[in-house]
């Protein structure tokens, strides 16, 4: 029974609250629990794990920083791999799945070319928005790089993170709906 209220609060906030804040992809909520899942900060039960609690405390580009570097590092090396250290690229998903593909004797790299392209946009966007590394227009294959996060120290790139990302902007909302009470 527990579960099931829990489901339905769940759904309640979403709609209700977590919508207000106007982020990407503002009606999948459901895909940013199963990522949190997917990285051990939450349980079945939705509920923060231990781990999810002590990195929940941390500041965003902290969070982020340590996200890269314990868990992205590797699918970051690949999608930059591709850029060979140019400023600008023009190189659409497909280009880049390609490109990984073909290092990889046409062999998909799981979490990366698989779903035809689909998580290269996933990453690009991640890049692009969370670690502001990247800059492009959506559907346009033009690809600016203001910085490539494995030429930086943790520290740096902590700052390269709050300097660069869209994060505080959703943030902001999020803090400014708890505390009107909305």
């Amino acid at each position: 029974m527990f579960k099931v209220i829990f489901k339905l609060l769940v759904v309640l906030i979403e709609n209700n609250f977590l919508r207000k804040i106007n982020t990407h992809n503002n009606k999948n909520w459901r895909n940013a629990f199963i990522t949190l899942s997917s990285l051990g900060l939450i349980n079945s039960d939705n509920l923060p794990t231990p781990f999810g609690i002590t990195l929940a405390h941390l500041e965003f580009e902290e969070f982020a920083a340590k996200i890269l570097i314990s868990y992205m590092i590797p699918y970051i090396n690949e999608i930059f791999e591709c850029f060979n250290n140019q400023t600008t690229v023009e190189l659409n998903n497909q280009d880049i799945k390609k490109l990984i593909y073909a290092k990889y004797k046409n062999r998909d790299v799981l979490f990366l070319t698989e779903s035809n392209g689909r998580y290269i946009s996933s990453w690009l966007n991640i890049l692009r928005d969370d670690y502001g590394c990247l800059e492009f227009e959506p559907r346009n294959k033009k690809r600016i790089i203001k910085y490539n996060p494995n030429e930086y120290n943790e520290n740096a790139l902590k700052q390269k993170i709050k300097n660069n990302s869209i994060a505080y902007e959703y943030i902001n909302r999020f803090n400014s709906l708890l505390k009107d009470g909305k």
